[in-house]
């Protein structure tokens, strides 16, 4: 559609009359056409940013859901980071004890000191195994080792052989 006709007019005709009634009315129908137009592309527009927002909504519901699931799994990290440290100090600890009973293992005599000399030989020696290990020792011989003279009433050592001890 043409917005204005081509006419060969001079400068002396004038624009009034069956011309310009004519113009007018194309004139209107371009601007009810441009009217149509512009409201046919606001009803595209208005789609699209529903659809938009209805896709954003998505996406940030989408988000949250992710955000939560992240959060409680960086808390699950954190709470098992820290067991995983407490089992390794735990496990430290038992590799130093039986490192210990390996190296006691390799040695049939066993040295007690500080034993007062009201104590009763075997169960002492008895007691003192069962801490270093939860079952039973067989021990092959116990017997106080002397102190020295002059010292009644101190302490005695105490020297324990124990028989297959591993």
């Amino acid at each position: 559609m043409h917005l204005y006709r081509e006419t060969t007019m001079t400068s002396s005709q004038s624009y009034e009359g069956p011309v310009m009634m004519a113009f007018l009315e194309t004139l209107r129908k371009v601007i009810v056409a441009i009217k149509q137009s512009i409201a046919a592309v606001k009803q595209e527009i208005a789609a699209d940013l529903k659809n938009i927002l209805m896709d954003l909504c998505k996406k940030g519901q989408w988000v949250d859901s992710l955000e939560q699931t992240t959060d409680s799994r960086t808390e699950g990290l954190e709470e098992h980071h820290l067991e995983l440290i407490e089992l390794w100090y735990k496990n430290l600890e038992l590799h130093f004890q039986l490192e210990d009973l390996k190296n006691r293992s390799h040695r049939s005599n066993i040295r007690i000191q500080g034993v007062p000399l009201q104590a009763v030989l075997g169960s002492l020696v008895y007691h003192k195994a069962l801490e270093l290990m939860d079952q039973m020792i067989h021990i092959n011989w116990t017997h106080r080792v002397g102190c020295p003279a002059g010292s009644p009433g101190q302490p005695q050592n105490i020297l324990t052989c124990l028989h297959y001890y591993r």
